[in-house]
């Protein structure tokens, strides 16, 4: 996205089972994740790199966990990704229990001998 103009430009994705959607997205370095980018109960985990024509990404797994429950945004705070359960659908909200699960993050160094940039 480019701050001044506001102008977007979608970025093609190579491998895994494609990307449908995405409610929250945190980067990190060339990590990029996308909560929901695959489903209703995963967080995609993409590798950006830069082409002549802007960005590239490649697929590099996806994160999931049984706590997760429509995960609507997520943080990284140290070595973890931190993902908010939106629970959407809820029969009562006003009594339903809220969490936020904990997910191993993916490390900048983890990238190192990836030399597709």
């Amino acid at each position: 996205m480019n701050p001044a103009t506001g102008r977007t430009t979608a970025i093609p994705v190579s491998g895994g089972p494609g990307i449908t959607s995405g409610d929250g997205l945190e980067l990190d370095g060339r990590v990029l994740y996308n909560v929901r980018g695959t489903g209703t109960d995963a967080v995609s985990v993409l590798l950006l790199r830069r082409t002549d024509d802007g960005w590239a990404a490649r697929w590099a797994g996806q994160l999931t966990d049984d706590t997760l429950d429509v995960p609507s945004t997520a943080t990284l705070a140290g070595r973890w990704l931190w993902a908010v359960n939106a629970r959407f659908g809820v029969a009562s909200p006003d009594t339903a229990s809220y969490w936020i699960t904990r997910l191993p993050a993916r490390h900048r160094e983890d990238d190192d001998d990836d030399h597709d940039d």
